[in-house]
């Protein structure tokens, strides 16, 4: 099965070491083979029993409420309840409260499992990268917890997917390590479970093409992209654009887009590359293809220090030998289709049991055509003759009416929709949607989703954040300049991370990430504690034993320390205790005037 970030390794994969050469054989031999790759990861995610990018499009048309209504007639209502949407906003800004209500959610821990103090200034330093790590829309920073819960809608939906790069940055010129979102579509691993390659699909424009061809690595002074490659590919590309306007009827107007934008398929492999002869000529390698022919890079070797693949796949709910496992919606998405219809389908009855049908004659009318516009309230009927049996004219006919079983179907239907939103609220520490939130009601919500969101946060955090923050550590000691942050991390250290990064990229520290699940755990404790101090209050005798073997203020400690209270914020300030001890001092001065020696006071003679 492939891991979710498709770390790889020919050792682990073949138990074989490179065979060949790639110089022994031709560009066109080297991208046939990888486009059997492309081939095989297309036809294993869309194929089978249940293909993942039907699924992905039918989730996203259940966010966007988009519903197929074509075959309604136009009285039929056709409105889209925001079910879907809404719970995975609900899904997506829990968890993303969950990891901010933690302010240590994560944390650095060397070979022992131990945090040392280096361990703490690498903590600072990581809260500094991600700080910025990631941009909106509009090109403002961002940090990680923005980046963070877009990842949470697209994990609902389809699959958290994220990319660790370093990019250039206009704030700070070195650049930044930048944690993008990619869409799953866009990503395709070998669906054979060998790990052998992995297939990411985007698109360039002709003039971000054209800046790529002037990359140059200064240590082995050469281009980092094959010139030739690109040349005989913008060659092509001119060769199809001449011959679009010489078959044009007329004069040429061309489409009204801009040549210089034109997109150019790109196709970025890390793969072994294994040729048909058995030839293992490259190993976790990176090559990239445009247009489907031309090798434009590589095949070279991973070109980040870390040696792992940067982009991070994840799915919500994994699944046994399935590459890309099942989305978040998949749990209630039939339950909200069921109940979207079933809501217009009630429409439709209250419309029908309403609004009735009639049937006129319209020989009684002196105009017939006053039946054209059809029957409305205060509208006026000229007849031919005086009708005492207006039947003869028009009668209503009944339609039928609107059965009670169907709003009770309807309400379990909305009952059930609402258990997805209480497994994303109350069991991440908050109350459902509803303000009718019971004991009995948290109970029944925890026994039967905090397993479920348990396991789902371990695995956002173990598979997915994890391994983010490893590879921007990582990314961060192969290319900053840790002076360009010492205001933030002291100078001391800058200039330790800048003289021992390659000491530090070896060292065996890990990033354990607890906040979501700790938030869950946490409240499960919560509960337990509150419900077995309900049981022991009924009793007397247990009531006692309680009193007689624990602490009273650490049970408070405690219990703030769950409901996520600083029980210090409530502690006296110096001045309060100085004020409370003079206020004491008196009360005890006073009471020593009016009774000296301790002795009972006297009543005075009458």
């Amino acid at each position: 099965m492939v891991s979710s970030t498709a770390y790889f390794n020919i050792d682990n994969v073949l138990g074989a070491e490179e065979t060949g050469d790639p110089d022994d054989y031709s560009v066109e031999e080297i991208v046939q083979v990888l486009r059997t790759y492309a081939d095989e990861a297309e036809n294993g995610r869309m194929g089978g029993d249940n293909p993942r990018d039907d699924i992905w499009t039918a989730n996203w048309d259940r966010y966007w409420g988009r519903y197929y209504n074509a075959d309604k007639a136009a009285w039929q209502s056709q409105h889209v309840m925001p079910e879907a949407s809404q719970f995975v906003d609900r899904w997506a800004a829990a968890m993303r409260e969950a990891l901010d209500r933690s302010n240590d959610w994560f944390t650095v821990l060397d070979a022992t499992g131990e945090t040392s103090q280096l361990n703490v200034l690498i903590t600072k330093v990581m809260k500094v990268l991600l700080s910025r790590c990631s941009r909106t829309v509009d090109g403002h920073v961002a940090d990680f917890s923005s980046v963070f819960e877009d990842q949470m809608k697209m994990g609902a939906i389809m699959a958290c997917c994220a990319s660790v790069t370093w990019e250039d940055d206009l704030e700070a010129p070195d650049g930044w390590p930048r944690v993008n979102t990619v869409d799953p579509r866009e990503v395709h691993y070998d669906p054979k479970g060998r790990n052998l390659y992995r297939r990411r699909i985007y698109e360039l424009d002709h003039f971000e093409l054209m800046q790529l061809a002037r990359d140059y690595d200064e240590e082995f002074d050469e281009s980092i992209y094959d010139i030739d490659e690109i040349l005989g590919l913008m060659a092509e590309e001119d060769e199809t654009l001449r011959n679009n306007k010489e078959t044009s009827s007329g004069s040429y107007q061309g489409d009204g887009g801009n040549e210089g934008r034109k997109p150019i398929k790109m196709e970025e492999f890390l793969a072994t590359i294994i040729m048909p002869d058995g030839d293992v000529i490259a190993s976790d390698s990176l090559c990239i293809i445009a247009n489907d022919t031309w090798l434009i890079r590589g095949p070279e070797k991973n070109p980040f220090w870390h040696q792992r693949d940067w982009i991070v796949f994840c799915p919500m709910v994994s699944v046994p030998l399935s590459t890309y496992g099942r989305t978040y919606m998949e749990e209630w998405a039939d339950v909200a289709d069921a109940f979207i219809e079933l809501t217009n389908l009630i429409l439709d009855g209250v419309y029908t049991s309403t609004i009735k049908a009639f049937i006129a004659n319209p020989d009684l009318l002196d105009d017939p055509t006053q039946l054209d516009e059809g029957i409305a309230p205060n509208k006026i009927f000229k007849t031919s003759e005086d009708l005492q049996d207006l039947r003869r004219f028009i009668s209503a006919i009944d339609l039928g009416t609107l059965p009670a079983e169907a709003l009770n179907v309807w309400t379990a239907l909305k009952n059930e929709l609402r258990e997805g939103a209480r497994l994303s609220e109350i069991a991440l520490g908050q109350l459902a949607p509803n303000s009718r939130t019971t004991a009995t009601e948290i109970q029944t919500s925890t026994q039967s989703g905090s397993s479920m969101i348990r396991s789902m946060a371990r695995t956002i955090e173990t598979r997915f954040v994890e391994r983010v923050l490893t590879l921007v550590w990582k990314t961060a000691l192969q290319y900053m300049d840790f002076t360009t942050i010492q205001d933030a991390i002291g100078v001391d250290v800058a200039q330790m991370l800048n003289e021992r990064r390659e000491e530090f990229l070896e060292a065996s520290l890990t990033f354990q990430v607890r906040g979501i699940s700790g938030i869950v755990d946490r409240q499960q404790k919560l509960q337990n504690i509150l419900q077995a101090l309900q049981v022991i209050g009924q009793n007397e005798f247990l009531s006692q034993e309680l009193l007689g073997s624990m602490s009273p203020k650490k049970l408070v400690e405690t219990l703030m320390s769950l409901f996520g209270l600083d029980i210090q914020s409530f502690a006296p300030s110096e001045q309060e205790q100085a004020i409370a001890a003079l206020e004491g001092q008196a009360a005890q001065g006073a009471g020593g005037a009016q009774n000296p020696g301790g002795r009972p006071a006297q009543p005075q003679a009458q």
